[in-house]
């Protein structure tokens, strides 16, 4: 169970001439936890305006520029929607009090995915808006390879929810790449991550958003029963594929209305591969699962402790000795 209001869980104690204390409702008014919902939600709103109505990529971009500069450097972007799924999955496993700020913080941008489509990424986002900004020539990825490394977002989110789930922390927040450039404080290796990223980033566009971010997954989930679609042109298409070709992200599938016998084949082909291979990759997953739980489990607090217990007592018998 998922407390939102944890100051009212414990009855009032029965002793004589008690008096219950006045709540204090003037600092929950004053949190700037709700300044910072208000601004999202305002920027969820100028987003929509933008990318439906003035529908200018210029607009959008700065827009993005005012995300960065805001939810970046102003807030420090932490807390942050994108990682916020492991505070969710952390309360809801361990059963702790939940801020209704945090709530949503996490909630909002799925709620307007579902209505509009993912306009957090679009203008809000202030990791995609660093990547925007520094997006300096395009390099297509193959199409086979960017259909693999999209499911790396999957993996991932899976993966560091069940850590988070389990008490070992909030790790996607930790080894986010681009935290470094808003808190200014760079530690080794997480800083060359931090440059390398940014470095792919300058020929393929958008690289953290669509090989890394955890909370993408969630976004797009919701983006696919959005009320209103995105439309590339109001005008009906007329399927020259000059968007498709001129999309740095690869997100425009160039539509197919009439299928022929060949391509129709070739997609059960395809489908039986997949099938077929579907043992072995559960099987893939399961010895890297094995190798790598080692390795995992060192995140997890009671293990460090353990681990520090018995360094202290090595160091203990070791001292005896001599």
């Amino acid at each position: 169970m998922i407390h939102l209001f944890a100051q009212a869980r414990f009855p009032a104690p029965e002793f004589e001439n008690y008096v219950l204390p006045d709540m204090n409702l003037e600092t929950a008014v004053s949190d700037p936890m709700y300044f910072r919902v208000v601004v999202l939600t305002v920027f969820l709103l100028v987003a929509g305006l933008g990318f439906y109505r003035l529908r200018s990529r210029k607009y959008m971009l700065a827009l993005s520029v005012a995300g960065l500069t805001v939810f970046g450097y102003f807030f420090n972007a932490c807390p942050c929607p994108v990682g916020m799924f492991q505070n969710i999955a952390e309360i809801a496993a361990l059963d702790t009090p939940i801020s209704l700020c945090v709530l949503l913080l996490f909630t909002i941008p799925l709620a307007t995915a579902l209505f509009f489509g993912r306009l957090f990424c679009a203008g809000v986002c202030p990791l995609g808006a660093v990547q925007e900004l520094l997006h300096w020539k395009t390099l297509q990825v193959p199409r086979p390879l960017d259909r693999v490394m999209r499911m790396l977002p999957i993996s991932l989110f899976l993966v560091f929810t069940v850590m988070a789930a389990n008490g070992m922390g909030l790790m996607a927040c930790y080894y986010d790449p681009y935290l470094p450039l808003f808190l200014l404080s760079f530690t080794m290796p997480l800083a060359g991550f931090t440059i390398a990223l940014l470095l792919i980033g300058l020929v393929v566009s958008r690289p953290f958003c669509r090989y890394v971010c955890p909370y993408s997954v969630l976004l797009r989930f919701f983006a696919m029963f959005a009320m209103r679609k995105p439309q590339i042109t109001a005008a009906p298409c007329i399927n020259c594929r000059l968007c498709e070709q001129g999309c740095p992200n690869g997100a425009i599938v160039p539509p197919e209305t009439l299928l022929s016998p060949d391509v129709q084949q070739h997609g059960a082909r395809r489908l039986s591969t997949l099938v077929a291979l579907t043992p072995f990759a559960l099987l893939l997953g399961g010895m890297i699962g094995y190798v790598a739980a080692p390795i995992v489990s060192m995140h997890h607090p009671d293990v460090q402790l353990l681990r520090m217990l018995n360094a202290n007592a090595l160091t203990q018998v070791r001292q005896l000795n001599l």
